[in-house]
């Protein structure tokens, strides 16, 4: 496995977290976090070059970059959660001891895979306002890289983040929602050329 790629990204992560205003000792934690979370990936994802092998911190500097984020319990809950695969997802118990219990408590509140548009529509909408914000930076990656992904996948996400992602970004968050906004005009105007 070729570490660059992860080294590089986790040197990111800690100079965006210093910048913003995270504490030595917290990005510290956001590290070991991130650390944690790339073991799994990186036996699910032995591509290096893999789209989705960086996702965790990617989730992280989403919330950093676009919202100002600098709590660590938001931060370390993006980093150690996927939305897509259960197997990549961190319990809760490890969440717990890697980064705290404010950290567990907002990873508990994350919709798990799966769920259908009105379930996850109302788990969001009823989570607290860092749960939501790490809840959906962590989605948004994932909708970033789809044009990546089979072509089977990208109608049914699409539809997903137009329904459910976009509506509650929009009522909760405008720079997300900006974000989501882009996103999906862009890949509107995608599926459109593949149906030519």
């Amino acid at each position: 496995m070729d570490e660059s790629r992860i080294d590089q990204m986790a040197t990111r992560l800690y100079n965006t977290a210093m910048r913003a205003g995270v504490s030595g000792r917290d990005a510290g934690v956001l590290l070991e976090c991130y650390r944690f979370a790339m073991n799994k990936r990186e036996v699910a994802f032995p591509d290096p070059h893999h789209p989705d092998l960086l996702h965790p911190a990617r989730s992280a500097l989403i919330l950093m970059d676009d919202l100002g984020v600098i709590d660590r319990a938001c931060l370390a809950a993006a980093i150690l959660h996927d939305s897509e695969r259960a197997d990549l997802d961190t319990g809760i118990g490890d969440v717990d001891r890697l980064a705290g219990s404010a950290a567990a408590r907002l990873a508990a509140q994350f919709p798990p895979p799966g769920l259908d548009h009105d379930e996850l529509m109302e788990q969001l909408v009823v989570s607290e306002p860092d749960a939501l914000a790490a809840a959906l930076a962590e989605r948004l990656d994932h909708v970033r890289h789809l044009h990546f992904g089979p072509r089977e996948r990208w109608r049914p996400v699409h539809r997903r983040t137009v329904e459910v992602l976009l509506p509650v970004a929009l009522r909760c968050h405008p720079r997300l929602a900006q974000r989501y906004q882009s996103w999906c005009d862009a890949f509107a105007r995608r599926l459109r050329d593949q149906s030519d």
